[in-house]
């Protein structure tokens, strides 16, 4: 790994740059889109991107087989019909978010990483956290599986520091939930074998307790712990993370 990139990234970041650059003469984003969102078009569109090395549905089944069954122990079904999203710059992690348990994912996410993680967990609450976040932006238990991306960094959005999460929902800037932000650190760490958020705190602003107060999630001390901030609570090193669904 150079640069703390790994190959598959720098395979994901040619090919989107080529697709970019071959479809630049497009007269504006959103038809550009509607294209990639088409079935036909995104069969063009993978063929190229084969072409060029890199197959969005290897990652796919990459994440069901060693994210999501060695590592999270989830029976995961098939993922490579999933649509994902179009190409963003910067936005070069590819992540299917899929529900590891009918009722309480957050919850089974949060026991598996402490399993995972030699017992090194901690959150602020003795409920189970599904039981705590009432309000997720998306929820995979109600749309079934999606993807998203997110900007490929250890440390969350540098662009995001000193926003609260009223001031993220204001300017209509879509924040990982918990849930996406415990399957982050999963495809990070089987990736990688080191964490997210060593230095600074990810803002869950696509999740909301019953109270309102909204959940964070880092790494500190050798443990990863989920805490809670109110919605107007900002400081530089609390910073959301940016996705594209």
């Amino acid at each position: 790994m150079e640069d703390g990139i790994t190959p598959i990234q720098k395979q994901v970041d040619h090919a989107e740059n080529m697709i970019e650059r071959t479809f630049s003469n497009y007269p504006d984003a959103k038809r550009l889109q509607r294209a990639m969102g088409n079935a036909d078009w995104k069969k063009r569109l993978w063929a190229l991107a084969d072409e060029l090395g890199f197959d969005p549905t290897k990652i796919l089944e990459r994440a069901r087989f060693e994210v999501y069954g060695k590592f999270l122990g989830f029976d995961c079904p098939d993922l490579t019909q999933l649509a994902i999203p179009a190409p963003r710059n910067g936005f070069n992690w590819i992540r299917p978010i899929v529900a590891i348990h009918e009722k309480a994912p957050n919850e089974a996410a949060f026991q598996q990483l402490k399993k995972q993680f030699g017992d090194k967990a901690w959150k602020y609450t003795d409920k189970v956290l599904d039981e705590v976040i009432k309000d997720n932006d998306r929820d995979p238990l109600k749309s079934g599986p999606y993807v998203i991306r997110a900007r490929d960094r250890v440390e969350a959005d540098e662009e995001l520091k000193n926003f609260s999460a009223n001031q993220l929902t204001e300017r209509k800037i879509a924040g990982n939930t918990l849930y996406e932000r415990q399957i982050l650190e999963a495809f990070h760490y089987v990736e990688t074998g080191e964490h997210l958020d060593v230095v600074n705190v990810t803002l869950c602003s696509g999740s909301r307790g019953s109270d309102g107060s909204v959940p964070d999630y880092y790494w500190y001390n050798g443990e990863f712990r989920v805490l809670w901030y109110f919605p107007d609570d900002h400081n530089d090193n609390l910073r959301a993370r940016e996705v594209v669904s």
